[in-house]
């Protein structure tokens, strides 16, 4: 495929991880690359190894900005991408060498707007486990079927960074929030996407590092879910009226993901009343696609008797698949 990709990496305080980034990037079995580093005010030598990088390969283009979130970063990205075809990666995470070549070949041989690939989740101790992994691939028809796969994070979720784009454009990610600034911009795109290529090969490693956004206490901008969520839940019920129940499944969870993350970082009082306020709208107790774990919770939420929802999904409980 003889398509020139941008890839755009948002960088903030990553300097011990940045070069193992880049160095995946620029390592690529597939060479038409454009590579975008947006430096968001980083206050450590993050800029500095960016520059120093983009100095070694004319492929690499740097921007410094004042430190205005992820989403910012990556609007900056999108406004100088060039490439026919779109790919992000976040400063901590790298790639297998030939995950450009992989989905860019599956883009051209189904002819599809977006290619997807599983992705290996690590620690600092190591690999921990992989997460939307299949044997072989599967072609999503436009329309219903991706957006039901998409709710129900069936072989994909709402990460923007595990797949390749054929087009992105009109499309921005909202500024603000540090957490699930995703969930809308990536709904646009499946939305509107001629077909949905998951591919289910460990392309990109995804780097739980201490320290990252999913690892900091709780702050306001932890409430992204519950304003997203929602968003994206009530465009789905729209569009296919007979998804409701998966589009509740989906806002339900996110919403208690932000209630255990309040939960854990001592969040305000007002904000999970917020939330269980959003959890009231829904129908919850006759859903199919929550598991019994999360209604239990749900209920005990609603009756205002606080319980471990962590200790309650894992200990007893699975989503149902």
């Amino acid at each position: 495929m003889n398509k020139k990709i941008s890839v755009i990496i948002p960088a903030y305080n990553v300097a011990p991880y940045l070069e193992r980034c880049l160095d995946s990037v620029i390592h690529q079995t597939y060479d038409d690359l454009e590579i975008i580093i947006v430096d968001d005010g980083s206050a450590d030598s993050t800029g500095r190894i960016a520059d120093r990088i983009a100095e070694t390969d004319r492929r690499v283009r740097v921007v410094h900005q004042d430190n205005r979130g992820l989403g910012a970063a990556r609007n900056t990205g999108l406004d100088l991408a060039t490439g026919e075809l779109l790919a992000f990666v976040d400063s901590d995470d790298w790639l297998e060498t030939n995950a450009y070549e992989v989905m860019a070949g599956k883009m051209e041989e189904y002819g599809c707007d977006v290619v997807t690939c599983g992705r290996n989740v690590v620690e600092k101790g190591g690999f921990l486990h992989n997460e939307y992994c299949m044997e072989e691939g599967v072609l999503v028809r436009p329309g219903r079927e991706i957006i039901r796969r998409f709710l129900m994070r069936d072989g994909m979720n709402m990460a923007a960074w595990d797949k390749l784009y054929r087009a992105f454009d009109g499309i921005r990610f909202p500024e603000g929030f540090l957490v699930s600034e995703d969930f809308v911009p990536i709904y646009s795109v499946m939305s509107r996407a001629n077909a949905v290529f998951l591919s289910g090969q460990p392309l990109y490693n995804y780097y739980r590092r201490p320290g990252s956004i999913t690892t900091s206490p709780f702050s306001e901008r932890f409430m992204g879910p519950a304003v997203y969520a929602p968003e994206v839940a009530a465009r789905a019920r729209e569009a296919y009226p007979d998804l409701c129940e998966e589009a509740d499944a989906f806002e339900a969870s996110a919403l208690l993901y932000v209630i255990d993350e309040i939960n854990k970082g001592r969040g305000p009082k007002r904000q999970k009343e917020r939330v269980t306020g959003l959890l009231r709208k829904r129908k919850i107790y006759d859903n199919p696609y929550l598991a019994r774990g999360e209604k239990l919770y749900i209920f005990f939420l609603l009756h205002h008797m606080d319980v471990p929802y962590i200790r309650l999904r894992d200990a007893l409980f699975r989503r149902k698949e």
